[in-house]
C-alpha cells in the first residue's frame, strides 16, 4: 500500500499543522473560506485549546512566520500560507489540499491557483460541485469534488462533471461506488477516518488517499497489516 496517501485533516490548527510534520505526514488538507472585509481568500485558523503557543515571532522558520499571522491575528491569506510552506517546507508536503467552503464560490480563485509553481501537489475541492467543475483546466491543479453521501447511481453523476477525483465520506461510501469512479479514471480519497478499523470495510487497492485527524495512526496500521 505504498501508493496509498495518508492526509492530515484540517491543518488549519497550528498544532495539527506542527504534529503533521513532526509525524512526517507528507499531505495536508486546510479550509479555504473568504471574508469580505478581508477581500481575500483566507485560512482562518480555530481556537487553540489548552495553553497557549510559547514561540517566538522573531525566528526566521516557517512556524514563526505562519505563528505571526495565523494564530495572532486568527487569519491567513491563502497565497502567503503556500508561499511560506513552499519556501520552508518544500522537501516535507506532496499534496495539499484545499477544501473551498461555501463562501468562496462568490469568487474566482482560478487565477490565484492556476499560475503557481509550488512544490507541492494542489488539489482543489468543495461540497460545491458546479463551482469545482467551472474552475478552469489545468495541469498543474488537481480538482476534486466532496461528497457527503450515497450516490446510487455514481457513474451518471461524475459524467456531467470535469474534474479528477472524489473525495468522500467513509461513511457512506462502498466498494462499488469506488470501484466505479476508478474505472471511470478519477482518484478516490476517504475522509474523515479517525478509527484505523473502519479501513478495513474497503478494498484498499481503488483508494488513493485516506484523510485523517490522526493520520500517524493510521498510516502505522497500515503498515502493521502490509
Amino acid at each position: 500500500m505504498k501508493y496509498l496517501k495518508i492526509v492530515g485533516h484540517r491543518a488549519n490548527s497550528l498544532r495539527k499543522l506542527l504534529r503533521y510534520i513532526l509525524e512526517d505526514i507528507d499531505s495536508i488538507e486546510v479550509d479555504v473560506s473568504y471574508d469580505l472585509k478581508i477581500g481575500k481568500p483566507i485560512i482562518r485558523h480555530p481556537p487553540e485549546h489548552g495553553r497557549k503557543f510559547k514561540i517566538s515571532t522573531e525566528g526566521r522558520g516557517w512556524l514563526s512566520k505562519v505563528y505571526s499571522t495565523l494564530y495572532l491575528q486568527g487569519y491567513i491569506h491563502l497565497d502567503k500560507f503556500l508561499n511560506i510552506i513552499d519556501e520552508y517546507l518544500y522537501d516535507k508536503l506532496e499534496y495539499i489540499i484545499l477544501d473551498i467552503k461555501h463562501d468562496v464560490r462568490y469568487i474566482d480563485i482560478s487565477d490565484l491557483l492556476l499560475d503557481y509553481s509550488y512544490s507541492f501537489k494542489l488539489i482543489v475541492t468543495s461540497k460545491d460541485h458546479e463551482y469545482i467543475s467551472q474552475i478552469k483546466e489545468s495541469n498543474k491543479l488537481i480538482k476534486f469534488i466532496t461528497i457527503t453521501e450515497k450516490l446510487y447511481n455514481p457513474k451518471s453523476y461524475i459524467d456531467n462533471l470535469q474534474v479528477d477525483g472524489v473525495s468522500l465520506d467513509y461513511r457512506y461510501a462502498d466498494n462499488y461506488s469506488i470501484y466505479t469512479y476508478k474505472l471511470n479514471g478519477l482518484k478516490t480519497a476517504l475522509w474523515t477516518v479517525n478509527n484505523p478499523k473502519a479501513i478495513t470495510d474497503f478494498d484498499m487497492k481503488y483508494v488513493d488517499m485516506i484523510i485523517s485527524d490522526y493520520p500517524y495512526r493510521i498510516k502505522t496500521y497500515l503498515e502493521e497489516i502490509e
